[in-house]
């Protein structure tokens, strides 16, 4: 009755661990390729932009850059990321607005 108490929570834990992983992933990802693509397309062009939001449409979209992609396959074109910005246009945060498998 233990072991199998036991090989349960650990199968539990396993599951547990893995699904934070993909996330965490995805997340960092989005992170590192909307930070690059606002240093790349928005940053300094004087687009009156106030709060950018970057989708993974725009991502896959753009022309300059080639973000891999696989990393947010399983995300809808539609999530996005919404960056603050401070007075001198540059990253305070990122919020993320992920819709995700």
């Amino acid at each position: 009755m233990k072991k199998m108490l036991l090989s349960i929570l650990l199968v539990g834990l396993i599951l547990f661990t893995g699904c934070e992983n993909k996330e965490q992933t995805i997340n960092d990802a989005m992170k590192e390729y909307t930070t690059d693509y606002y240093e790349t397309y928005i940053k300094g062009k004087n687009l009156g932009i106030d709060i950018p939001e970057i989708t993974v449409a725009n991502l896959k979209a753009a022309i300059e850059r080639d973000y891999d992609m696989k990393k947010l396959e399983d995300c809808t074109d539609s999530s996005y990321a919404t960056l603050i910005l401070d007075n001198d246009e540059n990253i305070k945060s990122i919020e993320l607005h992920m819709n995700c498998k």
